[in-house]
């Protein structure tokens, strides 16, 4: 087999592991619903309005989820070798409020040297929080996430919903 056919092979491998990556948040939310394997749902009530709701959304995805992380791993780069590769990853969050619902979405792209752009501008998205007013005084909150990317961010987000002042979630997760 020659190095053009096993090149043609990885692509198209790659490219059908993507196809079921979210390029959209209703895409993720639809495949959510859908029990897509690796995504999960969250639906709780918090203690506040909707208009308080979005104020916190909006000042922490700016504070905490508008970033840019790089990390440096010794990975295998060939059979018996050995490197060092710095991933980076370019955080997006996309805060949409009207009077009967709050989106907060977040995507996230791959910018490390060397990486084949595929997908939307901003990257796949990995969460969607809705938030719906059940009354003047509670929020309901349905997060759609992907359970096996940057785990800390959806229970960052319901901490800072419920009341708690939590931090920032780590990125590198």
């Amino acid at each position: 087999m020659s190095y053009r056919s096993i090149s043609v092979i990885i692509l198209a491998s790659f490219i059908a592991g993507c196809s079921n990556m979210p390029s959209t948040a209703n895409d993720l939310v639809k495949g959510v619903n859908a029990k897509d394997i690796f995504s999960k749902k969250d639906v709780y009530t918090v203690d506040k309005p909707l208009s308080r709701v979005a104020a916190i959304l909006k000042y922490k995805s700016n504070e905490c989820l508008k970033k840019r992380t790089d990390s440096t791993n010794l990975q295998a780069t060939g059979i018996g070798t050995t490197g060092y590769r710095t991933t980076s990853y370019v955080f997006t969050p996309h805060v949409l409020v009207s009077r009967k619902r709050v989106r907060l979405a977040v995507q996230y792209k791959d910018v490390s040297e060397g990486t084949l752009s595929v997908g939307p501008a901003n990257g796949w998205y990995f969460l969607v929080v809705d938030a719906y007013p059940e009354n003047r005084h509670k929020t309901r909150v349905e997060s759609y996430y992907r359970s096996t990317t940057f785990t800390t961010v959806q229970p960052a987000v319901k901490t800072w919903l419920t009341g708690s002042t939590a931090g920032c979630p780590d990125l590198s997760k």
